[in-house]
């Protein structure tokens, strides 16, 4: 169900959306896209809404640059002959440790200042102790160290260098078998053996993000202060945003920026993990939440969500769908629930 939140008149100044992209504007499973015709749809007509200049997106995510930056480029990331993600003005990625801005010339651009500012957290020499001098990937014997706080065989390892930089560190598990444990007991091995393996007050220049979803864990660590919030805080501050202009957009416990951006409003995709809207409704934010319908998943979720918010005009929302569907006219073999006709809107029903 949408909540009852305030609607808002659409204004000349163009809201601000920071949306994960993995499962929030586009389906995933296992690193690959789900190649259904409402799933890559819905997707489009949110970049066509970017590029319309109806909101203005900023894609989020944890993952690297060079990954993000592909999937705007070429599209691979869903294996289809046209971008998967959209261009947008700025990318935060990295977990929030990386900050890229869209310079004149249609180059990406590392934000200096925000580098600068996590540089000088100290983290890169924090992490010595257990990190490969050659590479900088964390060694296996801390995940296994982690296993063994937590209690639990959890098939720990660090991620491929690609999907690493200086100033993000990730391992990649899962649940096995009974093993039960929630995410904060999670952290709290992870910060635990921080603290164990770690030169006095090192592990306090250490951020630790943790996910658990459909069975796979997350860990990420990052400079003190590098979170998908900070990063959000960051930009929309230095771009002149109020709170009541910043949409933020999740599916997953690791989207901090849906969970602390302090008086913005969030948009819970349906099919969002039941442990992130837990988290905001702790952190008593319930009120401001947007919640899809639970058939309404990804960007298609967030769509419904901007209209219903008076962000996005019904009309604009049509016409971002038309394009996309000019876009996939010819590729119907790509997908695996093409409906009847092209002309049908999938958005039809929310109505």
């Amino acid at each position: 169900m949408i909540s009852s939140v305030q609607k808002q008149s659409a204004a000349n100044k163009k809201h601000i959306l920071f949306a994960d992209f993995d499962n929030t504007q586009l389906l995933t499973k296992e690193q690959s896209a789900v190649v259904t015709y409402q799933n890559i749809l819905s997707n489009l007509a949110l970049q066509n809404l970017s590029n319309n200049g109806d909101i203005n997106l900023i894609h989020c995510t944890g993952r690297v640059f060079s990954d993000i930056h592909r999937d705007i480029k070429s599209g691979h990331h869903s294996q289809l002959p046209f971008p998967t993600a959209a261009q947008t003005p700025h990318i935060i990625c990295g977990v929030g440790t990386e900050i890229y801005t869209l310079n004149n010339l249609g180059e990406y651009e590392l934000d200096t200042q925000w580098n600068k500012k996590l540089k000088e957290t100290g983290f890169e020499d924090a992490i010595k102790s257990f990190t490969v001098k050659i590479n900088g990937r964390i060694i296996s014997h801390f995940c296994h160290l982690i296993e063994n706080t937590l209690g639990a065989d959890i098939n720990l390892k660090p991620q491929d260098d690609s999907k690493n930089t200086n100033l993000k560190k990730s391992m990649w598990g899962e649940i096995k078998g009974s093993d039960h444990f929630t995410n904060d007991e999670l952290k709290t091995a992870v910060q635990k053996t921080l603290h164990a393996v770690c030169k006095f007050e090192d592990d306090q220049k250490i951020e630790v993000t943790t996910s658990i979803q459909s069975g796979k864990i997350a860990i990420d660590l990052t400079p003190k202060g590098a979170n998908k919030h900070e990063a959000c805080m960051y930009l929309a501050g230095k771009l002149g945003y109020t709170p009541d202009e910043i949409w933020a957009a999740g599916d997953s416990l690791n989207d901090g920026h849906c969970i602390h951006l302090s008086g913005a409003n969030v948009i819970v995709v349906g099919n969002a993990q039941a442990d992130l809207i837990k988290a905001i409704h702790n952190e008593n934010k319930a009120a401001q939440v947007n919640f899809a319908k639970l058939e309404n998943e990804a960007a298609s979720g967030i769509i419904e969500c901007l209209e219903h918010a008076n962000i996005i005009t019904h009309k604009a929302i049509i016409s971002a769908q038309n394009e996309a569907c000019t876009k996939m006219s010819d590729i119907q073999n790509y997908f695996v629930d093409y409906p009847e006709t092209k002309s049908q809107n999938p958005y039809k029903h929310y109505y």
